[in-house]
Parts: C-alpha cells; structure tokens; sequence
C-alpha cells in the first residue's frame, strides 16, 4: 500500500501519479494550483516535511525546501500574481509570512510580523493590480493588506486598534472587493473595498452578534452568499448593489437550512442546503426563476456540478417548489 499519495483520473482510470513518500508513508498532497504549465501543490516526502513541489505532466518533484528538516508545515494559500506564485510560508525563522515562486526560486516577499511570530497572511484574492490578504503584523491586529508588487501595506484597520477584523470570503462585486470582516462594533458582516475605503454594506444581523456571510458568489449581476438576520436562521441572501435581501427562507422558522458551497454552473447557481425535510440536498437557483428544484444527491454530488444527470449517481427527483422571494 502507497498511502495517502498524489492520483489522477482520466476520465476512464484513476492511476497513481507519484509515490512521493515510498511505501507505506503519506505524502498528504494538497492546495493544489495550476502556474506555468504544472501542477503546483504541498506534500510530505518523509524527509524535507511539507514543501512545496510540481508535477509537470511526467514526474512530481520537490520545487523548495524552505524550511529545512522534516517538521515543517508550508505553503499554504496558493495565488498567482503578476506572474509568480504567492503564498504563506514559515522558513523556521520569520514565522508564517508572505512569499513567492518565480518560477526559479522561492523567496520571502513581506515580513509582515517582524521577528519569529507569524502575521499568517491568508484569503489571497487579486484585484485592482494587487494581492489583497488578512494578516496580523502584531500591532493592528488580523487586518486587510494588500501587496502591490513591491510593498506590503495595510489597508484599512476596520476594528481599530489591536483588535482583529478577520476579512476573509474576499470576492470581487461591481468594481469593488467585498467581503466579510468584525468591525468590533457590528460584529462579522458583509464589506467592501473600492479602492480607496473600506465601508460596512449591510448589518444584517443588528448589533453586535453576527450575520456572519459567507460563501461570496457573483451570479445573475448580484452578489449571494449565505448569513444569518437573527430571525430566519442561515439562509440565502444576495446583494444586488443597493440593497440586501433575503433570497429564500429554505426552512421557515430559526433554524437555518445553512446554504453552502455555493457554485455557479450552466446559467444556475447551486448550492447544498436542509430544508428540514429531505437532508442536506443538492438546491438550484436559476436566473430570474421563481421555483428552485431540490435535487437528491448529498453535499458531495455539488463537486460533480449536481448535472451530470446519468445514471443512478444523480437520478432526478421533482419535488414541490419552492417559492423564492424575487
């Protein structure tokens, strides 16, 4: 047996790709990323600890070993920008920090939190000619920064002093980065960044407790994602520039029927929810529809886009509709 190792499948066969720590050991292979014509990801070989390598389309092999020995645990947050491959790093000196792959060589790009403590930069997302990330350079706290090709900078200190926003689930929206951040004051809500100043959209859980957005997606020129009002439990929201509203109340009452994993796929946005009566099914929102048609497959038949719609794997099930608010 190869342990848990790097594996492929065609399309017919799933074959085994590299055996990347022999035998029995597990290479763990993950966060992978596709740069320059390879296959980029971390894994553990037994004796370097968890670097990062490539697979070419013929052979797997180590690209960096940035922290020398076999306990380290890095990269993380795999990002293309400006032609290089960015992610966090702990080299065993400056912690968890920003750093790069040109392609050549892999170097430290920002020591956000000087010294051996980590500022973790984490939630890469590019825009506007920048990498935009949180990370906690131990006076601030965990904030929004940016990187711009030469310097890393904070961008806005959202719950100001030493607390920490979190801004996390970033996702471009209408020319503007939005995402979900802790202002101290409204607890974690739905933001944006247009370039110049980040401001709080919506408080849709009022006070202090959170509505906690997440799932970010564009789809239909508006912006869904799944948060809590306090009254309706987790549900489907969306964004459409103005104003925020409520998009479905799956399962009526407090409770919440959690969308997730919400993905957009031949002109429909699926997502898994419960709506109290099936389980954790496979749900569909078409643009403009006034029905969504839940579909018997578990949360992991999203990762097929719940259309493949041969064979007994996804059989479709009609069930009543339910009515969406527009």
């Amino acid at each position: 047996m190869n342990g848990l190792e790097f594996w492929k499948y065609d399309g017919t066969t799933a074959s085994l790709v590299a055996d990347i720590n022999p035998g029995s050991g597990f290479s763990a292979p993950s966060d992978f990323f596709v740069f320059d014509n390879a296959l980029y990801f971390t894994a553990y070989d037994g004796m370097h600890g968890d670097e990062l390598w490539k697979y070419d389309g013929s052979s797997a092999r180590l690209v960096a070993d940035i922290n020398s020995g076999s306990e380290s645990f890095s990269p993380r947050n795999l990002t293309i920008f400006n032609n290089a491959l960015y992610f966090n790093a702990n080299d065993g000196v400056h912690g968890f920090e920003l750093w790069k792959y040109d392609g050549t060589t892999a170097s430290l790009v920002a020591d956000i939190f000087p010294g051996s403590r980590d500022s973790y930069p984490s939630d890469f997302f590019v825009f506007d000619n920048a990498l935009y990330f949180n990370a906690d350079d131990g006076v601030k706290g965990n904030e929004l920064w940016k990187y711009d090709g030469t310097t890393a900078s904070l961008v806005a200190d959202i719950n100001p002093g030493s607390g920490y926003s979190y801004a996390r689930n970033l996702t471009v929206f209408n020319n503007a980065l939005y995402f979900d951040a802790d202002d101290g004051v409204h607890g974690f809500e739905l933001w944006k960044y247009d370039g110049t100043t980040a401001s709080l959209v919506a408080d849709i859980f009022p006070g202090s407790e959170s509505s906690a957005p997440r799932n970010l997606t564009v789809f239909d020129n508006a912006l869904y994602f799944n948060a809590d009002d306090g009254v309706k439990g987790n549900e489907l929201w969306k964004y459409d520039g103005t104003t925020t509203s409520l998009v479905a109340d799956i399962i009526l009452g407090s409770i919440g029927s959690y969308p997730d994993n919400l993905t957009v796929f031949d002109n429909a946005l699926y997502f898994s929810a419960n709506d109290g009566v099936h389980g954790t099914e496979l749900w569909k929102l078409e643009p403009d529809a006034s029905t969504s048609v839940p579909e018997p497959a578990s949360v992991l038949g999203l990762l097929a886009f719940g259309a493949i719609g041969a064979g007994s794997m996804l059989k479709r099930k009609q069930k009543k509709p339910l009515n969406l608010a527009s």
